[in-house]
């Protein structure tokens, strides 16, 4: 008799075609999979192949409850996402162990798992209060779409063809640098500007906030429609939900509302709270930004680039406070951004850099977070990363990206807007 470990195995796969195995074989994969509530895991069926899930608990598969004791035997080229109703355990079954999950890279697989992944999300979200808009006061003719940075062959034109297909009137700006490959990239008006550069930051991660501060603000010169979504070039739209919650939720307090209207931000990275590191206030995710334009240029107008000792191997004014935080920038990008902001309109506010936090600062953070920006959950705004998939699909008030992570949630916003119901 041998008795082995389960975390001796890769994601809990004990067999099928790859080391360790307990029987190393191409007919099969097997797993073992542990879930607790709240939490997702995702798969891809490839031609030929079919997955069969034997739950322990109570989970959902695209749309779908299936509960202890049941079987779910899946349809051929079926993607599947997995969300935890209650802590669970499952046996996945794959009837072939070759498969390549690329080929889920692209627009038409992408978009048939996000009306999957949509449904799923929607059952479980009923528990969570989210809110879902349908109420439209945005046209895409009012909507100039920024796509910015380097441009990725893999990804961009994926993201252009999106606006063309849900924001058909919008105008797409693309702000790139020169010698971008534009290769199958759709635009209405092209910006070629000077590359700022990156800084090593640590932990293989490259700094580009001025790169992101460069690549918006330029493109933000040449606008002058009523509205602006800010995208990333390796972003892509699979809905036109966004434009349903332009001014949904309007409470600001009275110190730290600055804008006409809450920018439209996503949960995932905007921080409120980590347990492995240090508390990052400020940090709102900066994948995406949607508002009103005199919005969205409040801030990227008071912003200034950054020096390279600035954005890598920073000396911090605490340096005893950076326990197990595994950057050297002296402020994320996403802090980075809005700092020109803060600095401009709350002087008192005196944040020197990351290790300058304290409870108060935190608190002034929640305050100006919940009073400037509405949070949506990805099955609300309908952005996709391709970056960060499958994660990015992951992060609703009804389910987590990581136990360790806690991100303001559409919860937060709408709790938020109480106060001023309920005085």
């Amino acid at each position: 008799m041998k008795k082995l470990k389960m975390n001796n195995f890769k994601n809990s796969y004990i067999v099928g075609d790859f080391s360790p195995s307990l029987c190393k074989t191409n007919a099969v994969e097997i797993a073992i999979k542990v879930i607790k509530s709240g939490m997702s895991d995702w798969y891809y069926a490839e031609n030929n192949i079919r997955e069969i899930i034997v739950v322990d608990g109570k989970i959902i598969l695209n749309g779908v409850f299936v509960e202890e004791g049941e079987i779910a035997i899946l349809n051929r080229n079926e993607g599947t996402i997995v969300l935890a109703a209650e802590d669970s355990k499952y046996v996945f079954v794959r009837n072939d162990s070759k498969k390549d999950v690329s080929a889920v890279h692209n627009y038409v697989e992408i978009d048939k798992l996000y009306g999957q992944y949509y449904q799923s999300v929607r059952c479980l979200e009923k528990q969570y209060g989210a809110y879902y808009s349908n109420r439209r006061v945005v046209d895409s003719s009012e909507v100039s779409v920024i796509v910015q940075g380097m441009t990725d062959i893999n990804c961009t034109p994926f993201t252009t063809k999106s606006i063309r297909k849900y924001l058909p009137e919008s105008k797409i700006y693309l702000s790139t640098w020169e010698n971008a490959n534009l290769d199958g990239c759709e635009y209405d008006y092209l910006i070629i500007n000077n590359d700022p550069g990156a800084a090593l930051a640590g932990n293989e991660t490259m700094n580009n906030g001025n790169r992101q501060m460069v690549s918006t603000k330029e493109a933000l010169k040449k606008i002058n429609s009523p509205y602006v979504l800010k995208l990333r070039a390796d972003m892509m739209l699979l809905s036109d939900d966004i434009l349903n919650y332009i001014d949904v939720w309007k409470y600001k307090d009275k110190e730290f509302g600055v804008f006409e209207s809450k920018i439209l931000v996503g949960q995932l990275f905007t921080y409120r709270q980590s347990s492995n590191w240090i508390p990052e206030p400020f940090h709102v995710s900066d994948w995406f930004f949607f508002g009103k334009k005199v919005d969205v240029d409040l801030i990227y107008n008071n912003l200034r680039l950054y020096e390279e000792s600035e954005m890598g191997n920073y000396k911090y004014k605490y340096k005893g406070k950076m326990c197990n935080y595994p950057w050297s920038w002296r402020f994320s990008p996403e802090v980075q951004i809005l700092k020109g902001m803060l600095d401009m309109y709350f002087p008192q506010i005196n944040y020197e850099d990351l290790s300058d936090f304290s409870d108060e600062i935190i608190d002034k953070s929640e305050r100006f977070i919940l009073s400037n920006f509405a949070i949506l959950g990805f099955c609300q705004h309908g952005i996709f990363n391709w970056k960060h998939f499958p994660e990015t699909m992951f992060v609703n008030s009804a389910c987590k990206y990581r136990d360790d992570i806690i991100f303001y949630t559409n919860k937060d916003t709408i709790n938020y807007e109480s106060i001023s119901i309920n005085g």
